[in-house]
């Protein structure tokens, strides 16, 4: 609830952005944490490092298995893990929902918990650099809109 409080400005942009925004921040969390250099075409067949399952393709499946009211929050998730994780973190939290995304629906929307507390405690949590942090996610939001 806290993500929904706090970002209410930010989440109101990503519903206006559609699927779109999500679908530009899952490559760019995928680029980011396997090095990718802006390839969106490797972005797009980049593989999981553990379960060699394709990393987009399981992402939008754990997304379109979700209610409506999450998909906002759960892209703002992506766009702040880039900012907020380095490359390695990311690529463990995308190998997290990947595998998520080989089950069932119902284990399939697991990722949206998952990374919503998440991000919650990442950008939340009172402790040096939380600031920077939100201010940090403010820019990456900025530069996908």
């Amino acid at each position: 609830r806290k993500i929904m409080t706090v970002c209410s400005e930010e989440l109101t942009v990503i519903r206006k952005c559609g699927d779109s925004l999500f679908l530009e921040a899952s490559l760019g969390l995928i680029d980011h944490a396997y090095s990718l250099n802006g390839d969106v075409g490797r972005c797009h067949f980049q593989t999981d490092r553990f379960t060699q399952a394709p990393i987009q393709h399981n992402v939008n499946k754990v997304f379109m298995a979700m209610e409506e009211w999450k998909k906002p929050i759960f892209t703002l998730c992506l766009l702040a893990l880039r900012q907020l994780v380095p490359p390695e973190v990311g690529a463990l939290k995308l190998s997290a929902v990947v595998e998520r995304g080989l089950a069932c629906p119902q284990v399939q929307v697991t990722s949206f918990s998952f990374l919503a507390l998440l991000c919650a405690d990442m950008m939340f949590t009172d402790v040096a650099g939380a600031t920077s942090a939100r201010q940090r996610f403010g820019r990456c939001l900025d530069h996908w809109l």
